[in-house]
């Protein structure tokens, strides 16, 4: 199944083509599939709908999500979605909106909130954090 985000750019669940390199929504059934079984270092988007920061994030982490295909798996959880991820929610308590949270080998290793996208080195963050984690 594929889920539109709210820009109305399309989300990829599983599987190949074009919409492969864009951010995966995540839920409480596929979290072990992409995540926790994940041979890519996975980012994670703890995101709502309601959050506008979220939304600014957008246009880069599809980017990145290009960028980084094969080597980085961007997902995003929509915590708003209570029928979809309660359990996400609770075991992760993302707070503040936006939470990226980093997985290596299907555990936690980082976590930063919110990055400013009108910042010219809104991409650099996440080059370096990237790479850094990659490397380890």
């Amino acid at each position: 199944a594929v889920t539109l985000w709210p820009s109305g750019s399309q989300l990829a669940s599983t599987g190949g083509g074009p919409a492969a390199v864009r951010p995966i929504a995540v839920t409480d059934a596929n979290f072990a599939a992409e995540v926790e079984r994940s041979k890519e270092l996975v980012l994670i988007e703890f995101w709502a709908d309601w959050c506008g920061p979220c939304h600014a994030l957008i246009p880069i982490l599809d980017v990145m999500a290009a960028e980084y295909a094969g080597r980085v798996k961007i997902c995003k959880v929509d915590v708003s979605d209570e029928n979809s991820n309660p359990a996400l929610a609770q075991r992760f308590n993302p707070n503040p909106l936006p939470c990226l949270v980093l997985f290596k080998n299907g555990r936690e290793i980082d976590r930063s909130y919110g990055v400013d996208p009108k910042q010219p080195d809104a991409k650099a963050f996440f080059r370096s954090w990237f790479e850094r984690n990659l490397a380890r």
